[in-house]
């Protein structure tokens, strides 16, 4: 790693956007960049013969010279003139690649730039053994890495921040970075053990003589000797000179700490925190030491919140983290390295991870590494766009019932005036009334208020509102839960039906331990959901082998017919919905097929005749009864007695604006052994029984990442039920008991196992 590769830009162009004849917007040139793209055409223009079209294109390319596009201050070139120059210079490439009779010409140009893509030399075939031969392990990507990280401090392109998204491969990279420094600190100590002992010996010498000096009034005589002793014990041999040093000089070498940015008392100032909750001897403390830090989602906040302000006053040089860092925390670097290819690494991913390199006011220029990543898979994200966010607005019964919570409350908050509550009340329920998207998509305003209506319906009928439309205690715990939505609304009737309090009282039959077990089980069903592979659900050996129980169990008793009752109520609000909105929106006399795009006119039924293809799509789709379905989902003979979600949102009209978000139905609920792809796992189960993460991802087949995201979850989620319940329930309640019960456990598990 000593000599990086330098990849231009266009080195990435692929041949579908030389024949579009198209730069992507995002794709940005440096200074060198542009000089460089210039180059390369002028030597294609050069050696072009007389007659090719391309030799048409020098006098332009004569203006592009820099020395006469930047005539007026030559010796210092601007931002703004640079970045106009870079416009020019693609504007002139572009011309090249939109004639046909030059494209060879742009082809060859770009194939000076690196670019092995626009003729298929470097496709995604020829990449494929590159990728799998450059993983040996690892220990071997440890290494690699570090390697690299020294040729950055060489360079000086540090401080730097390394992503790569499996937080295990975090700290074992952050672990060998630690583990090779000190090696290599121990070595060399036992090289120069007699030199740091010398120079400490000196020190100590020099420090005593000084002290008695200050302490003791001499003569001058004396004077003159003690500092001629002083003097002699301060030189040394030319060898010394180069082998002597202090312990902070000799430690310097074996961290990528940078001297002067911060002192040692800054940094136990900022790791006080961090220290006391997880220990001095910790290893994740000690790596800080060295310049080193971790960031992702499983370090406590507090060693997160020190790692961050150790890089923003410079102690820390060298980070490595996940997509954490990538969105909304401010730490810009010099250098992004990318190390190892994931699913997750895409376009937004990329030009997010990417904008962290280059501080403003610091850094003329940020760097982006590739390390262990695909060529085509680097090559894709260099040149492609960033996908368009579309926004939409779904109406859904929890977003509802906190902007009611919200209204309800604004009156009585200390200094808030009539006036000022009227106006706040306003401002909140004017996106129901006019939406934002509305002016993009018309219908939507049209069926809003029928959404409204049918939602506010539902949440009477759970008794999370009031007929009034005032929010009831109930609201509060369905508020405390709404990242979970839709199946926070599911646990507002099993507490008014009375089933949750059935499940969480013990017996003589049933203990406290077996209600917990019995309640983690509802808990994994609403809120650590995770689809398990039909083959491994339906595997009984494999089951049997398990240590854990691997499928989520059934819900069994009041609480099973409890929720599929409340999915029965849900389905209902959410047909009514469909008809109410469908009444609003009119159905158009046209319409055409998804694929095809053939257009026919929709009419009433006619005797069966023979016809045209357009003639029998109007006659099928003519034959619904309303209009809630679309002239599509007609053709196959849908009609409007839905019996599943699913099929009410599959066959509905796209301007009804139906998302599944609106229908807060449990799926999963009356999942039987015969039903392929319906079974969940149990995966936050098994690990409340036996502790072992490791095993429940090899057990049910989840990546540990997502394992340890669900975990994390469930145990905030049930720290928010805790905390809602304690403000509606009394202390004596027994499901208030059960989920203390069961989040002191859980907990307990989760922070000593998975929590550093």
């Amino acid at each position: 790693a000593e000599k990086l590769d330098t990849l231009h830009p266009l080195a990435s162009l692929t041949r579908g956007q030389l024949l579009s004849a198209s730069i992507p917007a995002n794709l940005k040139f440096e200074p060198k960049d542009s000089l460089s793209l210039w180059d390369a055409m002028q030597g294609v223009v050069r050696r072009a013969k007389e007659g090719d079209a391309v030799k048409a294109r020098a006098e332009r390319l004569a203006e592009l010279d820099p020395v006469k596009f930047f005539t007026e201050n030559f010796q210092f070139v601007t931002r703004p003139e640079a970045v106009a120059y870079e416009k020019e210079v693609k504007g002139e490439l572009v011309v090249w690649m939109a004639d046909a009779s030059m494209q060879n010409a742009a082809t060859t140009a770009l194939k000076q730039l690196g670019n092995k893509i626009v003729e298929g030399e470097g496709g995604e075939e020829a990449d494929e053994d590159e990728s799998v031969g450059s993983n040996h392990g690892p220990q071997a990507q440890v290494g690699k890495l570090f390697r690299l990280m020294c040729t950055l401090h060489r360079q000086d392109r540090l401080p730097a921040v390394v992503f790569n998204f499996d937080r295990g491969m975090c700290e074992r990279v952050a672990f060998g970075f630690n583990e090779i420094l000190q090696q290599a600190e121990e070595k060399a100590r036992e090289e120069h053990s007699k030199t740091l002992k010398n120079t400490a010996k000196n020190a100590a010498q020099m420090e005593k003589f000084q002290k008695r000096m200050r302490d003791k009034v001499v003569s001058e005589k004396k004077e003159e000797e003690r500092l001629q002793e002083l003097a002699e014990m301060g030189e040394s041999n030319p060898m010394d000179s180069v082998m002597s040093m202090d312990e902070v000089t000799f430690n310097s070498q074996f961290s990528f700490v940078q001297e002067g940015r911060s002192s040692n008392q800054d940094f136990e100032r900022i790791t006080e925190s961090a220290r006391k909750v997880m220990g001095e001897a910790h290893p994740l403390i000690q790596i800080l030491r060295r310049g080193v830090g971790v960031h992702h989602s499983g370090l406590q906040n507090k060693y997160r919140m020190a790692v961050e302000m150790l890089f923003r006053c410079g102690f820390l040089r060298v980070v490595i983290s996940t997509e954490t860092l990538a969105y909304g925390i401010n730490m810009p670097c010099r250098s992004v390295v990318f190390a190892g290819d994931h699913v997750s690494l895409d376009s937004i991913q990329y030009q997010q991870m990417s904008g962290r390199a280059g501080r403003r006011g610091l850094d003329v220029l940020g760097h982006v590494v590739f390390c262990d990543v695909p060529a085509h898979k680097m090559h894709r994200l260099v040149v492609a766009p960033v996908p368009r966010l579309r926004g939409h607005f779904p109406l859904s019964p929890t977003t509802l019932l906190r902007l009611l919570s919200y209204i309800d409350q604004v009156p009585n908050q200390r200094g808030v005036s009539a006036a000022l509550a009227s106006s706040l009340r306003s401002s909140a329920l004017r996106p129901l009334c006019l939406p934002f998207v509305g002016a993009h998509n018309p219908a939507l305003t049209r069926v809003l208020p029928p959404h409204s209506r049918v939602a506010i319906e539902l949440l009477v009928r759970l008794g999370a509102v009031s007929s009034s439309g005032a929010p009831t205690p109930l609201a509060t715990l369905a508020d405390h839960l709404h990242a979970m939505d839709p199946c926070n609304l599911a646990l507002l009737p099993l507490l008014t039906s009375g089933a949750l309090h059935e499940l969480c009282t013990p017996s003589d039959e049933r203990n406290w331990a077996a209600v917990s077990d019995d309640l983690l089980v509802l808990l994994s069903l609403l809120f650590a959901r995770h689809r398990l592979h039909p083959d491994r659900a339906a595997d009984a050996k494999l089951q049997a082998r398990c240590k854990g129980v691997v499928v989520l169990p059934k819900i069994q008793g009041r609480c099973r017919s409890v929720l599929e009752a409340y999915n029965r109520l849900v389905l209902s609000s959410a047909v009514s919905l469909a008809k109410a909105a469908a009444a609003k929106v009119p159905l158009s006399p046209s319409a055409s097929l998804p694929v095809s795009s053939l257009e026919f006119q929709i009419q009433p039924p006619q005797l069966p005749k023979p016809g045209s293809l357009p003639q029998r799509l109007a006659e099928a789709a003519g034959s619904v009864e309303g209009s809630v379905c679309s002239p599509f989902a007609a053709l196959s003979g849908s009609s409007e007695r839905f019996k599943s979600v699913g099929e009410l949102l599959g066959a509905a009209r796209p301007e009804l604006a139906l998302h599944k978000s609106m229908v807060p139905v449990v799926e999963g609920v009356g999942w039987e052994a015969g039903q392929k792809g319906a079974a969940l796992s149990a995966y936050a189960v098994d690990f409340f029984s036996h502790e072992q993460l490791r095993l429940v991802c090899g057990e049910c087949g989840i990546g540990s990442g997502e394992a340890w995201k669900g975990l994390r979850t469930l145990q905030l989620i049930l720290a928010s039920l805790k905390s809602a319940l304690t403000a509606v329930a009394p202390p004596e309640d027994v499901v208030l008991q059960a989920v203390t019960r069961l989040e002191q456990e859980f907990s307990a598990k989760f922070y000593s196992r998975l929590y550093r």
